[in-house]
């Protein structure tokens, strides 16, 4: 089994969520059905759940060429021998999508596939000390 580190938001305010909002709800059901899946990873994987990275300065987000990328809360983290992998969450019915395109777009100026990438860009910065002093990447 996986070696598991943190407790994600999600289990910790799932019964929260439920009473809040169905959305919300949604969102913390998918989180739980993503860890129940990588948990069965072998305890050669190293999960890290809920990861908050503040680089403590701005830098070109590459997608966007803003300079406004400075921290990233990640779902989950996984380590292996073979890599880091950051993983985003979304639990998003194929009916919300259509009937949300316009918000989605908007969400946070982010994609999912946006996010993830952002998402990585911070932790991959932070894992590389050489990379920590630089304030622009691209590409």
């Amino acid at each position: 089994m996986a070696i598991i580190y943190g407790i994600p938001d999600s289990k910790k305010q799932l019964e929260k969520s439920l009473r809040k909002s169905i959305l919300v709800a949604s969102g913390a059901k998918g989180e739980l059905a993503v860890l129940d899946k990588i948990s069965e990873l072998d305890d050669n994987y190293h999960i890290l759940c809920n990861v908050n990275v503040n680089l403590g300065h701005l830098i070109t987000d590459p997608i966007s060429k803003r300079k406004d990328l400075k921290k990233a809360q990640m779902d989950f983290v996984i380590i292996s021998k073979r890599g880091v992998m950051v993983i985003e969450v979304k639990n998003w019915s194929e009916e919300y999508i259509l009937k949300n395109k316009i918000n989605i777009e908007k969400y946070g100026g982010k994609t999912p596939h946006a996010q993830t990438h952002r998402n990585g860009l911070v932790l991959w910065i932070e894992l590389n000390p050489s990379n920590r002093q630089k304030k622009n990447f691209s590409n």
